[in-house]
């Protein structure tokens, strides 16, 4: 299994019962982002060993904490705090550095629970 996808989003479990219209519009926001690290990813074809073929960095509210896990689905999933503030400032602009900030922090958090090509993946980070 190679790894095919990335995501970046508000917990889906804990936002569908809390603030569902913040989750969307959050996922409104930052899809172009996984769309574009998604396609990036799959040219440079990295084996996962068959155990998961997305990352996935859901944000909690700040005082949430899970820890870094496969789910059954093939998502290697790690979980970040969301600083509602800061993406309150620049939503609807054409300031990414949130949204970059966040794959990065949880780039290197997955990495810590499996390998993943990590350098690849800051790299295409920072030729942004």
């Amino acid at each position: 299994m190679t790894l095919r996808y990335i995501a970046l989003g508000l917990d889906y479990d804990t936002y569908i019962k809390t603030d569902n219209k913040l989750r969307y519009q959050f996922q409104l926001h930052t899809r172009f982002i996984s769309n574009y690290f998604s396609k990036a990813i799959r040219k440079y074809k990295f084996d996962t060993n068959g155990t998961f073929n997305m990352i996935s960095i859901s944000l909690l509210p700040d005082n949430g904490s899970v820890e870094t896990k496969i789910t059954a689905i093939n998502v290697l999933e790690t979980y970040l705090p969301f600083d509602q503030k800061r993406y309150e400032q620049i939503k609807g602009t054409e300031d990414c550095s949130y949204y970059l900030e966040l794959l990065e922090q949880g780039f290197k958090k997955a990495s810590e629970f499996k390998p993943i090509p990590l350098d690849t993946l800051l790299n295409l980070i920072g030729g942004i």
